[in-house]
């Protein structure tokens, strides 16, 4: 297969990175790409060290970006929401404040992982009150979805980015005014070049 570069990150970087976050073990991937671990982990160290000029994530990663000599902008609002599965019991009731859901277990990404996340729930919940039950704590979204699914709990996820989560089985509650999920794109302001200036003007109007 050949890889093309997107700015100086190539597609193969960007898959074996997924591929990290989905399996939580380099041994694993390198495995799968018939690498050894130490390429592997070189290559997921490259992103933690702003080896990276222009990358697209989430709002909630704003905290990470901090003092790193970075720049974002929106992409596209995303108002955060709660996934709540079928066999919840607020499933079929009328919910008027996120406090309604402080019954509810909650499935919850891993603070090792995703600290952002996890902070952010913690926040939200402590807004109103309470502290979340957690029932479940998952390693990647992909989990959190299937946990979702199998009615653990509710989650709390960008309304926009996870819309087709919603189904007959998993109702979707936006909730306005309790922060965001926004889609961003983050460059290093030293390393902006006409060409990273011209994607971003692209995909942020």
């Amino acid at each position: 297969m050949k890889y093309y570069s997107i700015l100086n990150i190539s597609m193969q970087q960007i898959q074996i990175f997924l591929k990290c976050c989905q399996y939580q073990n380099y041994s694993r991937v390198a495995e799968e790409y018939n690498f050894t671990p130490s390429m592997i982990s070189k290559t997921v160290k490259a992103l933690d060290e702003g080896v990276f000029d222009l990358v697209i994530t989430w709002s909630g990663e704003k905290p990470y970006f901090n003092n790193r000599d970075t720049e974002w902008a929106t992409i596209f609002r995303s108002p955060a929401a709660v996934f709540i599965p079928r066999g919840v019991p607020l499933f079929e009731k009328e919910i008027h404040s996120f406090g309604d859901l402080r019954s509810c277990p909650f499935i919850t990404l891993s603070p090792e992982a995703y600290p952002h996340y996890y902070d952010f729930l913690q926040k939200i919940c402590l807004k109103h009150g309470f502290s979340p039950v957690i029932s479940t704590i998952c390693g990647s979204t992909e989990s959190a979805r299937y946990n979702l699914n199998l009615g653990k709990g509710v989650y709390v996820a960008s309304s926009l980015i996870c819309s087709d989560w919603e189904s007959e089985d998993v109702r979707k509650i936006e909730l306005d005014g309790e922060g965001n999920a926004d889609l961003l794109v983050v460059w290093k302001k030293n390393h902006l070049t006409p060409k990273m200036k011209y994607i971003i003007d692209k995909i942020t109007h």
